[in-house]
């Protein structure tokens, strides 16, 4: 991929990590949490976004410059999401975000965006029937009385691609004040 990009384009100045995976698994049943979604959820969601990473590192070197953004969410910090496994490994992905800032500095920066609720096709289709009840519930709630679409998202990424070249080792969150609200909606 850093290859063709170098060969294609000349240079590599901007990595966004935002694949990701999840299931969704009501959090109180604990049994239903297999070796195998811990695993799989943590190779894509923090494991991956480390080898993209290392793959752009000397293409950014080369140029003397680079930014990097992964995509994690507020369930790092609220505890509170499709599962337990995806807000453990959206909280590594931030602590990922914070050494990579401090390993590839000063030449590369490396910052996180936190989405809060995201209206669209891959949470209703996670969510099922309970997505319009549970979007309807937050945005009762929400400070800012809408969820987040996908363009809230898109607009925190060039924030942090083009705004202060200070600014590494952050995750942004863009969540339209979720993590201030207090409210806690029941995903099972």
């Amino acid at each position: 991929m850093v290859t063709l990009a170098v060969n294609e384009l000349g240079r590599v100045d901007v990595l966004v990590n935002c694949a990701g995976t999840t299931d969704f698994i009501p959090f109180q049943d604990l049994d239903a949490v297999s070796d195998e979604a811990w695993q799989r959820l943590y190779q894509v969601n923090v494991v991956g976004a480390f080898h993209c990473a290392r793959a752009v590192r000397a293409a950014m070197l080369a140029v003397g410059e680079g930014v990097i953004i992964n995509v994690s969410s507020v369930a790092a910090q609220l505890g509170q999401g499709s599962s337990i496994p995806y807000c453990c490994t959206k909280a590594a992905l931030d602590n990922l975000t914070v050494s990579l800032a401090r390993t590839l500095a000063p030449q590369i920066r490396v910052n996180g965006i936190a989405p809060g609720f995201i209206e669209g096709r891959w949470t209703q289709d996670g969510l099922g029937e309970k997505y319009s009840g549970i979007k309807q519930a937050y945005e009762r709630t929400l400070p800012l009385g809408r969820v987040c679409q996908p363009r809230d998202i898109a607009d925190g990424i060039v924030s942090l691609i083009t705004g202060s070249k200070l600014v590494t080792g952050q995750t942004l969150t863009v969540d339209a004040g979720m993590m201030i609200a207090g409210f806690q909606v029941k995903f099972d």
